[in-house]
């Protein structure tokens, strides 16, 4: 079982990213400073790469084991963000160069906040949905291994 801390340590490298390229399209002029975005926009896409596949194809099917709400919470999780990583891919396609970014600026400033809106949409909900309940999953299953053995039954002698 992957650790909640590990994912919301991903998500917040990925919001300090994501403050960067708002920061940087905030302070766009000049095809120039587009180089610096660029990067932030790798690096952002390859860590949501990662984490979006973790969360999809191990915590989400793990939580889909559980029992009805649980199944039920993961595969609505599952449902309305399941294809969350191809449209950072697609993202990263269309704006990946400096050349797409300084072509159009302007569509690019809107793409990139609706992306990083839609991303922290999902880490909300990863939060307050998936990580709520797997941390209470391992924490059940930390009680479950740290209590003793149960002790064998007492054979009582037949008092015949």
């Amino acid at each position: 079982m992957i650790p909640s801390a590990h994912f919301r340590e991903q998500q917040a490298r990925a919001r300090a990213i994501s403050r960067r390229i708002v920061e940087g399209v905030d302070r766009y002029r000049t095809p120039d400073d587009s180089f610096a975005i660029v990067l932030d926009i790798a690096r952002l896409t390859g860590m949501l790469a990662i984490h979006f596949a973790q969360i999809d194809r191990s915590l989400v099917p793990r939580l889909v084991q559980g029992d009805d709400d649980v199944r039920r919470l993961a595969l609505r999780f599952r449902d309305e963000f399941g294809e969350f990583g191809r449209l950072v891919k697609l993202f990263n396609t269309r704006w990946g160069t400096s050349a797409a970014i300084s072509g159009d600026p302007v569509a690019f400033r809107v793409d990139v906040h609706q992306l990083i809106d839609a991303v922290e949409e999902r880490f909300v909900r990863e939060d307050r949905d998936l990580f709520r309940v797997n941390d209470r999953l391992a924490s059940l299953a930390d009680i479950e291994f740290s209590m003793p053995p149960a002790k064998p039954p007492v054979a009582i002698p037949n008092a015949a």
